[in-house]
């Protein structure tokens, strides 16, 4: 099976969009760091809310077209205008402690806060009950009353993080390829802008590899550094091969599989 990978980088350019024509901006990717997989979109639904993005869950993504820049969702912009908020309290990724942070009388918050623009009507007000928002968390394991702040982070916060290997290299995550089979983590895409360590010595050149999520041992977020369980001569002896997603033609990186 093709693994088929999407660059957060890219997706990050792109805006969504719903069924009936609707426009958001896609503002970050929120990651589970327990399974390192993508949980929620994060949607800049300012016509709706000013203050909050509102969540999205990959699961409601019909199709990327990177090319275009388009997410396209399966959603009316109803839907989109009645998805949770993304709360704006204490969390690495705007979440308390409970999960989601979603208002008392959800649904009346929406309705207050929608605001015809430019002469354009708004979307209808979501009908009564919770039928999206059941919708949304269907799966047990997408429960935001399961899901705890402590182990989500956002994607831009990731990729700002100092990186580290088993022996104190520090590198910078370029980007985070994602198989949009399932939204998982399948590659932590790193760079080493001046690389002294290559075998043959000679000048500092870049080292640039593919670590998959079993090389990361730990997160300190307080401290804001991502650790691997790699050494740095590990990255350097790694198969080079080409880059598994859009890029430039000929790019190469190191790719350290997984031990079998």
């Amino acid at each position: 099976m093709i693994q088929s990978l999407l660059s957060a980088d890219a997706l990050l350019r792109c805006r969504l969009l719903t069924l009936d024509g609707a426009v958001a901006g896609l503002t970050d990717l929120i990651l589970d760091t327990e399974g390192w997989r993508v949980r929620f979109l994060a949607a800049d639904v300012r016509q709706w809310a000013p203050d909050r993005d509102a969540l999205v869950t990959p699961r409601l993504v019909a199709d990327v077209d990177e090319a275009s820049g388009v997410v396209s969702l399966d959603l009316t912009a109803a839907d989109l205008a009645a998805t949770p908020p993304l709360a704006v309290r204490n969390g690495i990724a705007g979440f308390d402690e409970a999960g989601v942070v979603v208002p008392p009388n959800w649904r009346e918050h929406w309705r207050a806060r929608i605001q015809p623009e430019g002469g354009v009507d708004a979307p209808p007000a979501p009908a009564e009950g919770g039928e999206v928002a059941a919708d949304l968390f269907a799966d047990v394991d997408l429960d935001p009353e399961r899901i705890s702040a402590a182990q989500l982070v956002r994607a831009e916060t990731l990729r700002g993080m100092r990186t580290e290997t088993a022996d104190g290299t520090v590198l910078r995550i370029q980007d985070l390829l994602i198989d949009d089979r399932d939204w998982s983590l399948a590659h932590l895409d790193l760079l080493l802008a001046a690389d002294r360590g290559t075998r043959g010595g000679g000048d500092a050149k870049p080292l640039r590899c593919l670590l998959t999520p079993s090389g990361i041992d730990w997160l300190n977020t307080e401290a804001g550094t991502l650790y691997l369980s790699v050494w740095v001569q590990e990255l350097r002896d790694a198969p080079t091969r080409p880059l598994p997603v859009a890029g430039n033609d000929g790019v190469k990186v190191r790719v350290l599989e997984p031990a079998a």
